[in-house]
């Protein structure tokens, strides 16, 4: 079965999960196929590179590239015209291109959605096109479902549970330049308004104490530098997140929008405790009080009072990274969330 992965340009959460699934399907009886715009394909890690890959130009906004996205992907389907097909859409960008494809040309449609739709009319409309043409629509959390007019069935990203135990803080720390001595705080994230970083740096004004590091590259990148308090290091965008695991004693995601969070599945895999705003999937992953501290929205003032209170109790912190591990082994361990996927392939294919 040839599974044509499409996707618009992609980080964070939706990247890493399009990458597990193009890694870990069963080769036996599926074959991956990977589309999307020139950079994304580029960005790929070398062990994908001997999976065929295609072209497909998109934008992260509807654009006059819609047009050619869609002939161009009705071109790649037809290339592979008798063989079983399925197309795993990921993103609304990605979905509705593939949607106006399906007019065209026959293949079954399985669609994620990755984020929180906007709320939008043209967003109300290209999920009920997505809702309409698709075989089986994915949400990646609850709250995403909860937002979508049909719910769908939910599938979570997942991580690979093994990559993440027995991190070496110290040895992180010297890699990164790091004092061994101070308490880290660390953030992944784009350096975009919606995953607030800018609030985090408030915060490390107010609690100055400990060090805040910080990976992640985006378009607020010289804004946030600028801003930055001493105590803030920028590493960069990170392909490999594990040393900023490692080298943290916490993870901050001080987030105004989230699908879900794959950086909170891996401080959890990674046995850190997890400071995080109070907003869509991250509400549900991060429970108060159980696995993390959950702050509202924008409060930088109790970002930082977490972030003291975290600091001041190593046995909370403890406590915090037992329950988060037993979270993830249970609810996002990558092998179980492949085999949720492969089933859904399996089922819109006999359809």
């Amino acid at each position: 079965m040839k599974i044509l992965i499409l996707a618009r340009p992609a980080a964070g959460g939706m990247r890493s999960h399009i990458v597990e699934i193009a890694r870990r399907l069963d080769r036996s009886k599926y074959e991956p196929v990977l589309c999307g715009p020139t950079d994304f394909l580029r960005s790929l890690p070398l062990d994908l590179t001997d999976l065929p890959r295609f072209t497909v130009p998109m934008s992260n906004k509807i654009s006059h590239l819609d047009l050619l996205a869609v002939i161009r992907f009705v071109r790649v389907v037809q290339a592979h015209k008798g063989d079983d097909i399925v197309v795993h859409a990921h993103g609304i960008r990605a979905a509705w291109i593939a949607c106006w494809a399906r007019r065209f040309v026959k293949f079954h449609l399985v669609s994620t959605l990755h984020n929180i739709p906007p709320a939008k009319f043209t967003a109300r409309i290209a999920i009920g096109e997505i809702q309409k043409r698709s075989d089986r629509v994915i949400a990646v959390s609850d709250a995403i479902a909860e937002r979508i007019p049909i719910r769908p069935a939910v599938i979570s990203n997942g991580v690979d549970l093994p990559r993440y135990s027995n991190l070496n803080r110290n040895d992180a720390r010297k890699r990164l330049n790091i004092p061994l001595e101070k308490f880290v705080v660390g953030c992944i994230a784009r350096l975009a308004p919606e995953k607030g970083v800018d609030i985090l740096l408030k915060a490390a004004k107010i609690a100055h104490d400990p060090f805040y590091l910080i990976a992640g590259e985006g378009v607020k990148k010289s804004e946030l530098e600028a801003d930055a308090p001493e105590n803030t290091h920028f590493v960069g965008y990170q392909q490999n997140t594990l040393d900023i695991l490692a080298a943290s004693d916490i993870i901050a995601i001080p987030s105004r929008s989230e699908g879900q969070s794959i950086v909170a599945l891996e401080a959890f895999a990674s046995e850190r405790a997890v400071v995080a705003s109070e907003v869509g999937g991250l509400a549900r992953l991060v429970q108060n009080g159980k696995n993390g501290i959950v702050f509202p929205v924008e409060d930088s003032k109790a970002l930082a009072s977490s972030i003291l209170w975290l600091e001041k109790s190593p046995d909370l912190r403890s406590e915090f990274t037992a329950n988060g591990l037993r979270f993830v082994q249970k609810n996002a361990d990558i092998n179980k969330i492949i085999k949720q996927v492969e089933n859904i392939y399996d089922t819109v294919s006999a359809d």
